[in-house]
């Protein structure tokens, strides 16, 4: 069959079978009139798909479009200001649904506790753009954390990895954190606790919890301490 926009032949995999490709069935001329006219008879509207949801099937055959047409390409500049025009004067589908309490608690739940491997893809990407902008992987730093381990490595005739020193922070790309201080030749983890990581209980927060449990998971070899600042303990690391 053909592309109503291009006319170039296709197998009709594309959506209902016009069109050939996203570019082409994205690319009719509407004028803003038009557009305006669709924008108004939506508003307050709900969308033809809400409340209803595509097979998996469908889903598959619309990433798998989606994978083939956009496989070594990349939208350059003009293209996206194309996309952002063609998008103006309409209005979502949502605007104007208000969504039940149910789905509201969904939402927030699925933003206040994401998954495991979810929370990893974060920090793992979040080290990479550190590391991209600043050049080096380092975070914001405790500057009062950073002279104690300075006098930590005089006293004990060593050379540890921390913000202004070793090429900062390490981030352990196996778990997707960085710790404050690392040495390797003594095997050795520290993190610098200030106040904010304990809660109203005085408890340790389970973000720093859960950290030191991967941490400890991923380097069982390594010894891993806490340090909290307004105490400042003495340890005897040796």
């Amino acid at each position: 069959m053909k592309c109503e926009k291009c006319g170039e032949e296709h197998n009709g995999n594309y959506g209902s079978g016009r069109f050939c490709s996203t570019e082409c069935a994205h690319s009719r001329n509407i004028s803003k009139k038009i557009y305006t006219k669709i924008a108004q008879l939506r508003k307050g509207k709900p969308g033809g798909m809400l409340g209803k949801n595509h097979t998996q099937e469908t889903k598959d055959k619309i990433s798998n479009n989606h994978a083939r047409y956009w496989k070594n390409k990349n939208r350059d500049l003009e293209t996206r200001k194309k996309i952002s025009n063609t998008k103006k004067g309409c209005i979502s589908s949502k605007k104007g649904v208000k969504l039940t309490e149910e789905q509201k608690r969904k939402i927030s739940e699925s933003k206040k506790n994401p998954s495991k491997k979810t929370r990893q893809k974060i920090r793992i990407a979040r080290g990479k753009q550190i590391r991209k902008n600043y050049g080096i992987s380092a975070p914001a730093y405790n500057l009062k954390a950073c002279e104690w381990f300075k006098n930590f490595d005089i006293q004990n005739n060593t050379e540890g990895r921390y913000a202004v020193y070793g090429d900062g922070e390490i981030f352990l790309k196996g778990v997707g954190y960085f710790v404050d201080y690392f040495n390797e030749k003594l095997k050795l983890i520290i993190e610098w606790d200030e106040e904010f990581h304990y809660n109203k209980n005085n408890e340790l927060r389970k973000n720093d919890i859960f950290k030191q449990e991967e941490i400890e998971k991923a380097y069982p070899k390594y010894k891993f301490i806490r340090i909290r600042e307004k105490e400042i303990l003495i340890w005897n690391f040796l």
